[in-house]
Formats: structure tokens, C-alpha cells, sequence
């Protein structure tokens, strides 16, 4: 029975309603006393009987309706009204549990053979699940404290499970946290559980709405990844450890960034239509999740058949191929996503860390290759080239660049410190590129075999020139010769090789 042709859903929207409206009321009276109906449903642990109802989807469906709808209640109502263990507790209960389905669904193959009536309806509320993640982050943007109620240790997972008063303060709670973390005695960052973050990277891959608002909550949660912000407990000190020793972020993200380069075409030609595969610019993510919704361009479940079934045995893909600008489109968007991190996280240590699994899980074991077997004759270096081109006219951001840059040139090679004994020559082979950048570009501009490869490379090289140009002298060689009677040394002649 579908929970649609029950009155349940038109009577759970009347009760969240009520409960807002009654909220705002009191915010907007500055009465600081809880209201009738909020304090029933606090005194008597409404949520909970609602989340035990959503855990075994029965009328099917409900469990959507109850994420839906606390989605609403948590964005709707004051950011204090976390605080309450009858409303804390329900939510990360509910994000243990979703989280638990879905991952026995994979487990079991669900995701390509339905099996069962309970696993068809798994994955329909994702974009629920992820929109209530999403208002539990920007309620703690807003108010940094309400982070200790979803990053715990054990200690705080125990002092939780303890009977508390519904009336408990927003103050009292940030003195209990304070004292875990006084005492000097924090068990190690094995022991901190974050679901909320871990749960968040399970979408990070996803394209549409779904990906777009859990990238955009991942945003939220790393700009509190410092010591300036909650000194005093030092929680933000564990959250970055965390994310730097136990979540496994900067790994996922250059994983998922080489998925999405995978599942590009090997080969590419050159459309005669509109020439721009990549666009002049790509929105980046802002704070606002209306912006980062609008930001994609093509919705969740898109159909990924047809391109799934592109083989080599058809030849190259034509550039203006709709499903083919939409995977780049999706390729250049976790690229931005990691631009963005490296924007607005506040810890060098976690961007570093990104930027290394950049380098090693992508740029080196999934990107280069593909650069060593590219050639002219099959428009594998035209492709090549376009997807080289799509992330540099994509990053901004000077490490990135830097980051891409100084691997493809090989000059990071220069700045790497003697090892001694006999890593020094195994590290030296592992950095040291035998086809560089400049390599690629020199051996399709003189294709002869290939029209695309010699535009394409032509417009590689204006992209470093105009856009990254403190690179170019790593691509061109400019030798100056002789003046031939010209006065003003500004005008004398240059010629440029690239050999």
C-alpha cells in the first residue's frame, strides 16, 4: 500500500506547519518560552516515533515523507531547537539508518537488479535525505556550536544517552562540550564519528540536484575545518584531523574526479557546429543553494546508455554530441567543486592533502596515461587536448593551476628535495616525465594526418598563453634577433619556437 492513499501525508505537512508557525510566532514576539505545541512534541518524542515509523517504509513512501518534512521543520524553525535531545537524537538516528539501507541495498546489487518491493523504493529519496543534510549544515554555518552534536567522540556519544530535561539550554549544552574537551583526555580521531560528513561524500559523485546541494553542504562543514573558529573547545581541531586522517575526503574526491574522467570518450572529432565544448566560464558554488542548484546542467537519473556503449570500433565521438558535452559539463564540475574547497577551507593542511591525492590519484595514475597513448590518427590526442583544455580554462585558483601546471611541464621535478640511498632514483623515475605538455602540443601542431589535432593543440597553447601565462614559457621559446635598423629596443623583432 503506497502511502499517497493515505491521509498521513496531508496530516504530518498540517503538524510541521503548525509547528513552524508557532516557532515564528515566538520568535517574533521575542517570547523565549517554548510553545504548547512544540513543548508536546518535545515532552513526548514525536520525532522518534516518526523516524521508527520511516525505518521500515511502511505505507511505502512514508519514509520520504517524514525526511521531507523534517527537512522543512529543521529549516524553518530556530537553529536552538537542535539542541534538544528529542530532536537531535531522532535525526542522527535517521541518518544511521538510511545510511545502513543504502549501503545493504549496494551491497546486494540492488542498484542493478531489483530484488524486492523495500529496495525498489530505496534510492527514490536521496534528494530528501540530501536536502535535510543540507538544512542541518547551514543551521551549523549559522551557529558553529550545533557542530559537537554531529561530530562526537564516544564520551559525548554516552553523555547523550543520558535522561535529560526537554528545557535544557543552548548554554548548558556548549558547557557539557567544553568539558569533554578540557579534561585532555579526547580518545583519538578513530573514535570521532561525523555521519553527517561521511554521508554527505556518498553523494559527492552524483550529478543534478542531489550532487549539487551535498557538494554544496560539504562547503559548509570544511569552512569550520580551523582553529580560529570554537577555540575554546577545540572541536574544530578534531574536525580537521578527521577529515584529514579518518574520512578519506581528498582520496574520494580525486577518485571520483578520475570516475568522471573515465567515463569521458577516448576519442574525440571535432564538431563543424558551435565550437565550444567548454564554455568561456563555469558557474562556481556559492553559499546559496539556490545558485548551486541552477548550476547543473542536466537533472539526476539522466539516461547514461548511450554513452556507456560508445566503443572504439565507432570512431571518434563528435564534440557537439549532447551526452557527451553533458559528461565534460560533469567532469569540469568536480573540478570546481575542489577549486572551490581549496577557496574556502581555512586549513592548508586538508588542501594540501587534496592537492597531493590530485597529483597521485589522478594526474599521475589516470590522467598521464592517457596522455602517453594519445596520437593524431585516431583523435585520442584531440581529446586529450579538449579535456586538458576544460580544466585549466575551469581553475582559477593558483594551486590548482599550479598543481596541473608543474606536473604536465615536469618543473616540479626541480623543487624536489635529493632523497638519499635508493629512493632517490626511484622517486626521481616515478616524478620525471618522458612526454611533457610541451611534447603534446609540439608533436599535433605538426600533424599531418589530422586537422583537429593541429587545431586543437593551437588551442591549448592561446588557452596558456592568454589565461596562464606565466606557464607559457615552459610551452614556447622566444629567441630575439636582430633588430634590422629599428630605433625603439621595444621593437625589435622576436621569433618563437616551441621546439
Amino acid at each position: 500500500m503506497s502511502v499517497d492513499k493515505t491521509p498521513l501525508p496531508a496530516q504530518l505537512a498540517v503538524m510541521f506547519d503548525l509547528l513552524v508557525q508557532e516557532d515564528i510566532q515566538q520568535s517574533d514576539s521575542d517570547d523565549s518560552t517554548t510553545g504548547a505545541c512544540m513543548e508536546y512534541l518535545l515532552g513526548n518524542n514525536i520525532l522518534e516515533e516518526l523516524v521508527n515509523l520511516a525505518e521500515h517504509d511502511q505505507p511505502v513512501g512514508v519514509r520520504g515523507v517524514v525526511i521531507s518534512n523534517l527537512s522543512t521543520f529543521v529549516s524553518l524553525t530556530d537553529d536552538k531547537l537542535l539542541v534538544q535531545k528529542a530532536v537531535h537524537n531522532p535525526i542522527l538516528e535517521l541518518l544511521r539508518s538510511y545510511s545502513a539501507h543504502r549501503a545493504a541495498a549496494a551491497e546486494a546489487g540492488v542498484a542493478q537488479s531489483v530484488v524486492s518491493l523495500f529496495s525498489t523504493h530505496q534510492h527514490i529519496y536521496d534528494d530528501d535525505f540530501v536536502d535535510l543534510m543540507y538544512a542541518i549544515c547551514s543551521k551549523v554555518r549559522g551557529e558553529p556550536m550545533l557542530l559537537n552534536i554531529f561530530f562526537q567522540d564516544r564520551r559525548w556519544l554516552k553523555s547523550i544517552e543520558q535522561p535529560s530535561a526537554s528545557t535544557e539550554s543552548f548554554s548548558a549544552m556548549v558547557r557539557s562540550v567544553e568539558s569533554l574537551h578540557r579534561d585532555g583526555s579526547s580518545p583519538p580521531s578513530s573514535g570521532y564519528e561525523f555521519l553527517l560528513f561521511s554521508h554527505l561524500l556518498q553523494f559527492v559523485h552524483l550529478e543534478g540536484k542531489a550532487g549539487d546541494t551535498a557538494r554544496t553542504s560539504l562547503l559548509f562543514l570544511l569552512e569550520l575545518a580551523t582553529t580560529e573558529i570554537m577555540a575554546s573547545t577545540g572541536g574544530n581541531t578534531a574536525l580537521e584531523r578527521f577529515i584529514l586522517d579518518d574520512s578519506g575526503f581528498a582520496a574520494i574526491l580525486s577518485a571520483t574526479l578520475g570516475a568522471m574522467y573515465s567515463q569521458l570518450p577516448r576519442s574525440l572529432r571535432v564538431s563543424t557546429g558551435p565550437s565550444a565544448v567548454v564554455p568561456e566560464s563555469f558557474p562556481s558554488y556559492s553559499a546559496d543553494l539556490q545558485n548551486a542548484i541552477e548550476s547543473s546542467i542536466f537533472a539526476a537519473g539522466a539516461d547514461r546508455g548511450s554513452m556507456d556503449r560508445w566503443t572504439d570500433d565507432r570512431g571518434p565521438m563528435d564534440s557537439s554530441n549532447p551526452e557527451f558535452r553533458a559528461r565534460l559539463a560533469s567532469f569540469v564540475h568536480v573540478i570546481s567543486f575542489i577549486q572551490e574547497v581549496l577557496f574556502r577551507c581555512p586549513s592548508p593542511h586538508v588542501c594540501d592533502q587534496l592537492l597531493k591525492n590530485l597529483r597521485d590519484n589522478f594526474l599521475q595514475a589516470i590522467l598521464y596515461p592517457s596522455l602517453l597513448e594519445s596520437s593524431d590518427t585516431d583523435g585520442s590526442s584531440v581529446a586529450v587536448m579538449r579535456y586538458l583544455e576544460a580544466m585549466l580554462q575551469s581553475a582559477r585558483h593558483e594551486d590548482l593551476v599550479s598543481a596541473i601546471m608543474d606536473f604536465l611541464t615536469d618543473d616540479s621535478t626541480l623543487a624536489q628535495p635529493p632523497v638519499a640511498g635508493a629512493a632517490t632514483s626511484k622517486r626521481a623515475d616515478s616524478a620525471c616525465l618522458p612526454f611533457t605538455l610541451r611534447d603534446l602540443v609540439y608533436s599535433n601542431l605538426q600533424s599531418s594526418v589530422s586537422g583537429d589535432a593541429v587545431v586543437s593543440a593551437l588551442n591549448l597553447l592561446r588557452l596558456v598563453l592568454v589565461k596562464h601565462c606565466r606557464y607559457s614559457s615552459r610551452l614556447i621559446e622566444v629567441e630575439r634577433v636582430q633588430p634590422s635598423g629599428i630605433k625603439n629596443g621595444w621593437m625589435t623583432n622576436c621569433t618563437v619556437a616551441i621546439d
